[in-house]
């Protein structure tokens, strides 16, 4: 299979996050799967397997992305769509721009379209100083949930507490998801041809 893996932040493997994407295309790799990553690491750029798009500019408020050593990516249409040719499947690591563009190109070209939940709201709000704000973590869930997981097939949760955190916030906005929502994988997803 040809299988894109888009993230928004990836970088070096110090982080759930990050450490999540590396296995995960470890693991697509070691079984025989043509895996292109699209990120914004400009270290990867001309690297085989990877599609490098540039990172976004929030002017005054660079200093809290970079005093976290995190880069968040554009959603580059172009190299999107390049990456995207010919995927059977494409999976979204994070719901920031890059991945809510890739949901919407996938969504247009007919591809199916999985998505890891691998950021709570309040890893987000901790960086403006509300995150014990309910309110603020309730708008985060819900443009998480607008931006991404309502385009998707399937959500991977790692864990039931960020399944039931998920799902609870979706009930409590009023929002329904009409998705199949996995914690463990299928015995049949981890056969794939």
């Amino acid at each position: 299979m040809k299988i894109v893996i888009v993230c928004d932040v990836l970088g070096k493997p110090n982080n759930g996050t990050s450490l999540a994407a590396y296995n995960l295309i470890g693991f697509l790799k070691e079984r025989g799967h043509e895996v292109t990553v699209v990120c914004a690491d400009p270290e990867r750029k001309g690297e085989a397997g990877f599609a490098v798009v540039p990172t976004k500019n929030f002017g005054p408020l660079n200093f809290i992305l970079r005093a976290n050593h995190v880069t968040l990516a554009k959603g580059d249409k172009a190299i999107l769509a390049k990456a995207m040719e010919g995927a059977d499947v494409v999976h979204i690591l994070m719901p920031f721009f890059l991945g809510a563009a890739a949901a919407k190109l996938a969504r247009e070209a007919g591809i199916p379209i999985t998505a890891s939940f691998h950021a709570q709201a309040e890893n987000v709000t901790a960086h403006f100083g509300c995150m014990n704000s309910r309110l603020a973590n309730h708008i985060t869930y819900l443009a998480f949930y607008r931006l991404l997981y309502r385009h998707v097939d399937t959500v991977h949760y790692p864990t039931q507490f960020i399944r039931e955190v998920f799902e609870g916030m979706e009930e409590m906005l009023g929002e329904t998801a009409e998705l199949r929502k996995e914690t463990e994988p299928r015995e049949e997803a981890e056969c794939m041809p």
